[in-house]
């Protein structure tokens, strides 16, 4: 299991260094074989990760927002956060 979290450590590193270094990486990928379908795998899940983060806060947001915005002992506050975006 290290192996496999130190293979995907190293992935990753390899994906930040590919933002700044385009042509060197490319010749990289082709060096190591399987190499590139972890890189393309992992930035995959690195999209899914921070999508269902997003949908996460959202969702938390709208709770909290549900709650201030409809609760009727919370008058006083709606009404300032509407004065503020008038």
């Amino acid at each position: 299991m290290k192996i496999l979290w130190n293979k995907a450590l190293w992935v990753e590193r390899y994906l930040v260094r590919l933002k700044r270094q385009k042509s060197h990486s490319e010749k990289f990928l082709e060096v190591i074989p399987g190499l590139k379908e972890e890189v393309q795998l992992q930035s995959r899940v690195n999209v899914l990760v921070k999508h269902y983060h997003r949908k996460k806060l959202r969702e938390e947001l709208e709770s909290i927002s549900s709650y201030l915005l409809s609760d009727p002992s919370k008058k006083d506050f709606q009404r300032k956060i509407f004065q503020i975006f008038k």
